[in-house]
């Protein structure tokens, strides 16, 4: 717990483009306060911490949950404050900057950076028949544990990058894994296809799940092939399915910052509709926005290199 009330800066949440943005607001002297709900990390510590990361730059691959230590260990390093456990519940404009108010506390900052991530989206369901039923009961979405698959027979659903990516990580650990997606093409890194279509990994094009079936847990599904109209029966024990994000972007509205149907609106440099709050990493949109790795932290630079112009302005003001 931070014993002190007043910031120069407040980041709410502690992935990796919060985790970046504290960087660099150390680096330009900035007292700062990082708050987050969850533990330090974002999803690579509370959704996959044993993926496998490959497309870091300075790793050939590197656990989520190694790179997390890595990049925390910097912060720490840097006089950063964390306080953990409380959610913002309001910010409130006054005449000194901010009111960053949480379940517990209200905090002072000149500048507030939001890097919520996921956090202000939900998985998207299929909708078939089964699916809540047997959620945490061979049914997961989103990136499970890998040793979540050891010796299991694991159906992967979704085309884009998430899906191949939990397919390519516990191959080696399955049974047997099955890759299905609806259309004739995976949307993914060609690295990731080429390295799924080279492994043991049975892909099934054109296919959908249309029913999860089991007593206590998930012990068989029921797919249907687009192509050629005809449904098949499968032996499975775990359903992990990646098929993109629903946005739940209440509280953002409530804080009267401008939304579309990807995320909170910035511009190049990470500003958005409201003066002096700044925003990064995977719950902003932007024209060619990428959800990486990289490109949060190198958003999570920019917010933090706007944040202190803006304060820099305001004293220069006042």
């Amino acid at each position: 717990m931070a014993g002190r009330k007043n910031y120069d800066i407040i980041i709410v949440g502690a992935g990796p483009a919060g985790l970046t943005a504290g960087i660099f607001c150390r680096m330009r002297k900035l007292s700062t306060l990082t708050i987050d709900l969850k533990e330090p990390g974002g999803q690579m510590t509370s959704i996959y911490p044993s993926k496998p990361v490959m497309d870091y730059p300075s790793y050939d691959l590197v656990l989520a949950v190694e790179l997390a230590g890595s990049i925390i260990k910097q912060t720490k390093k840097l006089g950063i404050d964390f306080i953990l456990g409380e959610r913002v519940e309001e910010i409130l404009t006054v005449s000194d900057g901010f009111d960053v108010v949480t379940s517990d506390v209200r905090y002072k900052a000149k500048a507030v950076v939001l890097a919520m991530g996921i956090g202000v989206f939900n998985q998207r369901e299929l909708g078939v028949i089964g699916e809540r039923e047997f959620t945490g009961r061979g049914v997961i979405h989103g990136i499970p544990k890998i040793n979540t698959a050891k010796d299991k027979r694991v159906l992967c659903v979704g085309g884009g990058n998430s899906s191949l990516e939990v397919a390519l990580a516990v191959k080696d650990i399955a049974k047997e894994v099955t890759l299905i997606h609806r259309n004739k093409s995976f949307e993914a890194y060609e690295f990731y296809k080429e390295s799924i279509m080279n492994s043991q990994v049975k892909v099934k094009f054109h296919t959908e799940l249309k029913e999860i079936l089991g007593e206590e847990k998930v012990n068989e599904v029921i797919l249907f092939n687009r192509e050629d109209e005809k449904y098949e029966k499968l032996k499975v024990d775990l359903v992990v399915i990646n098929i993109g994000l629903v946005p739940n972007f209440k509280k953002l509205r409530d804080w009267n910052l401008e939304v579309d149907n990807a995320g909170i609106k910035v511009d190049s440099e990470m500003r958005t509709s409201r003066e002096g709050i700044f925003a990064c990493g995977d719950m902003v949109s932007y024209p060619g926005k990428l959800k990486l790795l990289i490109s949060a932290s190198g958003e999570g630079s920019i917010a933090a290199e706007s944040a202190f112009k803006y304060i820099q302005k305001k004293n220069q003001e006042g």
